[in-house]
């Protein structure tokens, strides 16, 4: 299903990655139904996600989300639970064999482990059916840190949505090698931010030209270091 996506979710500087974003969430080639973006540490890649998000809830779709965290990377099925949680009503309408499996992954007293295979098999069937009544985005940050189980699991769903009505969009930091390295999705990189100065004089107008220029220097494109001045 081919998706309509109007404006919005709109970032300084980041244009052509949010064209990139529009071609996923419309099914088009490239970057087709997958996409990872790889960056740095503070780049924006989860500012872009919740571009991605707002995008997709414009045009109509759901948007399920899962968000790695370090203290969770030993948890099996954790960022999973994260992601399906919200649509585990859905698994009722599964095959006895994948509610099954999926019942492991809700944290049901008494599950009995499935076969990666089996398990892999029914996340695909359950975003199948959520997808079935309106389209879906579904979103992984910081992928680094996502328990090896579900990243194992989210992979597989990543080469397999092809035709379907969902798209998976994920974000990873340069430099940390995993799983996700190995399944060669099409990949965009979020490098220095180009309106890095537009963006300070947005947030700290009237900023003396030395420190102006000193931050800039230092952050070298990387917007994350006064960011927080958006808040205040």
């Amino acid at each position: 299903m081919k998706v309509s996506v109007p404006p919005g979710g709109d970032l300084l500087g980041r244009a052509s990655e949010l064209r990139i974003i529009d071609a996923l969430l419309a099914g088009s080639d490239p970057p087709g139904q997958s996409l990872l973006l790889r960056g740095d540490p503070g780049a924006g890649k989860t500012a872009l996600l919740d571009a991605a998000a707002t995008r997709a809830s414009a045009a109509g779709a759901r948007a399920l989300r899962s968000t790695g965290a370090p203290f969770e990377t030993g948890i099996r099925f954790s960022a999973l639970h994260q992601m399906l949680y919200a649509a585990r009503d859905v698994a009722g309408r599964l095959p006895d064999d994948q509610r099954d499996a999926l019942a492991h992954v809700f944290g049901r007293t008494g599950a009995s482990e499935a076969d990666p295979l089996v398990l892999s098999t029914a996340v695909l069937a359950l975003t199948g059916e959520v997808a079935a009544g309106r389209p879906l985005l579904l979103l992984v940050d910081d992928v680094q840190w996502i328990d090896p189980t579900s990243a194992t699991v989210l992979g597989f769903l990543a080469r397999r949505v092809g035709g379907t009505p969902a798209r998976f969009l994920a974000a990873l930091r340069t430099g940390t090698p995993g799983i996700f390295d190995e399944m060669r999705l099409p990949e965009r990189t979020v490098g220095p931010l180009p309106a890095a100065a537009a963006l300070l004089d947005a947030c700290r107008p009237g900023l003396p030209g030395v420190v102006r220029r000193r931050l800039l220097a230092d952050a070298a494109g990387n917007p994350w270091r006064w960011w927080s001045c958006r808040s205040r």
